[in-house]
């Protein structure tokens, strides 16, 4: 429940501020992200952000934290103690896609510590896994690879590992199922990855979404 001001990496044993960086060429490479996310609500618009802190400070005018209370009613109570912030990330709309951002812990004053990124005046919805659209996803885009050959490497984020629960391992094993047995698989988890999208011309970071790299 605290939060430092950087960002630690462990490698080989050894804690470090810094990262790893693996540089390979001469790969012809296809990538795909997985969310299964579906709005819920009608939208709501982020009024303050500390972005260096990684803190929301108001939605809707209120402290952030309401909007959850808004919608979960009753269950509010529970939501807070058990601190269930992973299984309802937010979802930022850009460009008509969902950038999904997630919560980490709240502030005693009802401000959201958040992973991602956010701006002020965008407008958003809180976000809930729906298995049966991850699981026509899943079949809809992995499929076509089954005859292809190569590396398949997988980044699971742990917040997805969290709203799944014990089900997590099926959503691996449903895509080597759709994947068949040509291809080598092996994969990581993470708290998040940074995601380049040459289209957007920028680099995104992704904390809820399963990203899955076709190797050849």
């Amino acid at each position: 429940k605290k939060h430092s001001p950087c960002t630690y990496q462990i490698v080989n044993d050894t804690i470090s501020e810094g990262l790893v960086v693996i540089s390979i060429e001469g790969l012809r490479m296809k990538f795909l992200r997985f969310g299964g996310y579906v709005p819920l609500g009608k939208p709501f618009t982020i009024n303050k952000v500390s972005d260096n802190r990684g803190i929301i400070s108001e939605i809707n005018g209120k402290p952030a934290i309401q909007i959850y209370k808004h919608y979960l009613d009753e269950k509010f109570g529970i939501f807070i103690k058990n601190r269930l912030f992973a299984l309802y990330p937010l979802g930022i709309r850009r460009e008509g896609k969902f950038q999904l951002i997630s919560i980490i812990d709240f502030l005693e004053d009802g401000s959201l510590i958040y992973l991602g990124k956010v701006k002020e005046k965008e407008q958003g919805h809180i976000m809930f896994l729906d298995s049966t659209l991850l699981l026509k996803e899943l079949r809809d885009n992995l499929s076509p690879f089954a005859e292809e050959e190569g590396l398949i490497f997988f980044i699971v984020p742990l917040a997805r590992k969290r709203i799944l629960g014990e089900s997590s391992g099926s959503e691996i094993k449903l895509a080597k199922q759709f994947l068949g047995n040509k291809l080598k698989m092996i994969g990581l988890y993470a708290d998040y990855s940074f995601v380049s999208d040459e289209k957007k011309g920028h680099i995104d970071i992704e904390t809820s979404n399963l990203s899955v790299t076709l190797w050849q």
